[in-house]
């Protein structure tokens, strides 16, 4: 694979005129899964040379090996690999376990961070699972720029709703649109305000009071 060249290219005399570094000439899957009990423990991961980061992939990708230990190997592949293990991530963001695409979308984010925003915006449009859509709308909403108009679409993305009842994900959507509103979003909200799902409604309510947009003393009848 390439990340494994890389990692060795990395230290190699004729690109950094440094002695290669000795790794472990043996470095055991168990090792491995010990250092991903403690996320702040990926430098000492990397350390181990490429056969670790072969380890890391083998663990993503294992069915035997429990979630956490999947979500983390997939989460440390980034870390240590930079852009260059994203051939790897693109495993686990089509993979059919929906944690493994939650965690690559993650991975993906930490990788790749324009190209993080990117797969997000897909995943929130069209993933089946809701929990990996959530995950996708973590990765845009910590974006400086949020794009507004993406997000307010998904409010009314039919995925987003079950026999016509709102699911949470358009409560969280409606959270990270909250922040920065802008003045021409007002009849938005206001729409919002006339809905049947309680949580929905009262939250756009008390964005609007916030805001200054309507009065503490309006009632739903006179929107």
């Amino acid at each position: 694979m390439m990340i494994l060249t890389l990692l060795l290219l990395q230290w190699s005399p004729q690109a950094h005129a440094v002695p290669t570094p000795k790794y472990p000439t043996s470095v055991s899957v168990k090792s491995v899964k010990e250092f991903l009990k403690n996320s702040s423990q990926v430098e000492e991961l990397k350390q181990l040379g490429p056969k670790a980061y072969k380890h890391l992939r083998e663990i993503m990708l294992s069915e035997d090996s429990a979630m956490d230990e999947r979500w983390n190997a997939t989460l440390a592949m980034a870390r240590i690999g930079g852009s260059e293990s994203q051939p790897d991530i693109d495993l686990a963001l089509n993979h059919q376990q929906w944690y493994l695409r939650s965690a690559g979308l993650l991975a993906t984010s930490i990788a790749q961070a324009d190209h993080g925003v990117e797969k997000a915006k897909n995943f929130l449009k069209t993933d089946p699972a809701l929990l990996v859509r959530a995950t996708a709308l973590q990765v845009l909403a910590q974006q400086k720029n949020v794009d507004r108009e993406f997000l307010w679409a998904q409010m009314y993305n039919p995925i987003n709703f079950d026999k016509g009842q709102s699911l949470s994900l358009r409560l969280s959507l409606l959270k990270v649109l909250s922040k920065d509103i802008l003045k021409s979003e007002n009849a938005k909200f206001v729409a919002l305000v006339r809905e049947s799902h309680a949580e929905i409604r009262d939250f756009a309510k008390e964005v609007l009071h916030k805001n200054s947009y309507l009065s503490k003393n309006s009632s739903l009848e006179e929107m």
